[in-house]
């Protein structure tokens, strides 16, 4: 198959209207790439937010439950 005939070569300069319209696609993927980081990074907080309140409240139950004998005397007896 002979490829030569399919060949495009464009001679024109490109029109202003063409130059914007390039411009204004070029705004619009920007501001795409921009608004999936945001939503990437909501997505992290909404990540680590659980991550940190799960994790201090272990560690307050794993000391309570190593020290429940302390708490015990502290507290009492039961009423």
């Amino acid at each position: 198959m002979d490829f030569s005939s399919l060949k495009y070569i464009a001679t024109d300069a490109p029109t202003t209207y063409e130059l914007e319209l390039l411009n204004e696609s070029r705004v619009r993927i920007a501001q795409v790439i921009r608004a999936r980081w945001i939503v990437l990074g909501i997505l992290a907080v909404y990540g680590v937010v659980p991550y940190v309140i799960f994790h201090y409240y272990s560690i307050s139950v794993l000391v309570m439950e190593k020290y429940s004998d302390t708490f015990a005397l502290a507290l009492g007896p039961p009423p």
